[in-house]
């Protein structure tokens, strides 16, 4: 278990990474209570390095501020987001959406970048969650990408590594527990 302080492990947890021989990287984005929305972020904005100590991989910190609901992966190299949620200065003060697309294309090893307006307000500044999900051609999902179920409390979270044949999954977890 890691200790948290909200429920929103999507926002305030890791962005997972997988190089071409499959070994896993944690980015932290380094969460700040939605542009500092919420003061409570303390246990929060130590979940990414808590996950990656306890899984032994590598751990990296981003050099912009963001959230893992403020991003979607297609999982073809092409990420989409809302210029409300990142190119803020509650987030990243004075740098550009060029500077923070270069952040991102680095720090996630994308290609692309789909930049919508979205709009500016709420908790969140209109995360990209919120209105579209990063699909493959014809629709289909990414069916080669690592899958995590994160199992939110009121003050922790529980994750588990799911087999990349997820079928195999069905006949039961392998739960790690995280402390």
């Amino acid at each position: 278990d890691i200790p948290t302080d909200d429920i929103w492990a999507r926002d305030s947890g890791p962005v997972f990474l997988r190089n071409g021989k499959g070994s896993i990287a944690i980015l932290d984005l380094n969460y700040n209570g939605w542009g500092a929305k919420t003061p409570r972020i303390q246990k929060d904005s130590r979940i990414s390095a808590a996950i990656a100590e306890n899984l032994g991989c590598p751990y990296f910190k981003a050099d912009i501020v963001g959230e893992g609901g403020a991003v979607e992966f297609d999982g073809e190299g092409t990420i989409i987001l809302n210029e409300s949620s990142w190119v803020n200065d509650n987030r990243n003060p004075g740098k550009t959406r060029d500077e923070i697309e270069a952040a991102l294309k680095a720090g996630l090893g994308v290609e692309t970048v789909i930049w919508l307006p979205g709009v500016r307000g709420g908790v969140t500044d209109d995360h990209i969650d919120q209105q579209d999900a990063a699909r493959k051609p014809q629709g289909r999902r990414p069916t080669s990408c690592l899958i995590l179920v994160i199992f939110n409390f009121v003050d922790r979270i529980v994750v588990e590594l799911v087999p990349k044949d997820w079928l195999a999954a069905r006949q039961g977890l392998r739960r790690q527990r995280l402390l």
